[in-house]
């Protein structure tokens, strides 16, 4: 059975710990129920782990909340899972916790060792870091992590750093697009806001915004073998603007595809002006779609 540890830091580490095992609700349900009244507060961690039955996700309530049941004001989380160990400072609890479990436990972008163990890959969105840190974990020999929010930006080194990953990832402080050597607005709520985006009207409600970088993938000037994008509806222009890379390298693609409606259509549509050699599929994942995209085996990169 799969287990899951959380362990709940203060700012200066030394503070009261919470852990808890968590199981998997949907395959063991009873188990599951178990679990959770043995531990303390089991029940807030059980409506954390499984976070979008929350009715409130994003911003100072959910935080103020988690304090009140802690006791103290976290600063960091780690999560150990079949085996493996990560560390993570977060710009803010409650909206953090639910998208390290889906990427780390959940698996939602679909990664395994086979995809990227001593392969170079790119991280468009890379937040906090999950992503980059988990393809690390698996092997991966190098990373580039590209996230355009300048105080999450800072959250991706220090979590670089606390997992002792600064040989592998690279992290870059712009955003992506199809258009390079210009400078775009961002809206955003706070540090680590996962649904930071280059479209007010697409997530309306930001209170924060920032002009940041562009760049084009096409301009990485890398081999590169696998690419995940999870932009905020931006993907489109992403792929857009690396035509070339996707011809040349075809690197294996995972994309989130449910921030626009026509995604499942459209994003496959721009990988095809690029290469026509994909084959795309969606897998979904704790409510997220993915759209896993990869050439046939023999297929041959180009010179």
């Amino acid at each position: 059975m799969t287990c899951v540890e959380m362990t709940f830091y203060s700012e200066d580490g030394k503070s009261e710990e919470h852990k808890l095992i968590l199981r998997e609700w949907e395959k063991h349900p009873w188990t599951a129920i178990k679990q959770i009244f043995r531990y303390p507060r089991g029940v807030f961690y059980f409506f954390l782990h499984r976070c979008r039955i929350m009715p409130f996700r994003e911003g100072n309530k959910t935080d103020e909340l988690i304090n009140s049941i802690l006791g103290f004001k976290p600063a960091m989380v780690c999560i150990t899972y079949e085996g493996e160990r990560y560390m993570f400072k977060l710009g803010s609890l409650g909206c953090g916790v639910g998208p390290l479990m889906e990427i780390i436990v959940y698996n939602q972008y679909d990664i395994s060792p086979a995809i990227v163990k001593g392969k170079v890959g790119i991280d468009v969105g890379a937040n906090i870091g999950a992503f980059s840190i988990m393809a690390a974990k698996m092997g991966a020999k190098k990373v580039y992590a590209f996230e355009p929010v300048k105080e999450t930006y800072e959250l991706l080194k220090e979590n670089i750093r606390l997992n002792k990953l600064g040989s592998i990832i690279k992290p870059y402080n712009c955003a992506v697009s199809n258009e390079t050597e210009k400078t775009v607005t961002i809206y955003y709520k706070f540090a680590g806001d996962m649904a930071a985006s280059l479209h007010p009207h697409f997530k309306p409600g930001k209170k924060k915004k920032q002009k940041v970088k562009v760049s084009r993938l096409d301009d990485v000037g890398k081999s590169v073998d696998f690419i995940k994008i999870d932009a905020e509806g931006s993907e489109r222009a992403i792929l857009i603007g690396a035509q070339r890379l996707l011809a040349k390298h075809k690197p294996h693609l995972m994309l989130s595809a449910y921030h626009r409606k026509n995604d499942k259509t459209e994003l496959p549509k721009a990988i095809y002006q690029g290469c026509k050699d994909y084959s795309c599929k969606v897998i979904k994942r704790d409510n997220e779609e993915t759209l896993i995209c990869q050439v046939a085996a023999g297929v041959k990169k180009s010179e």
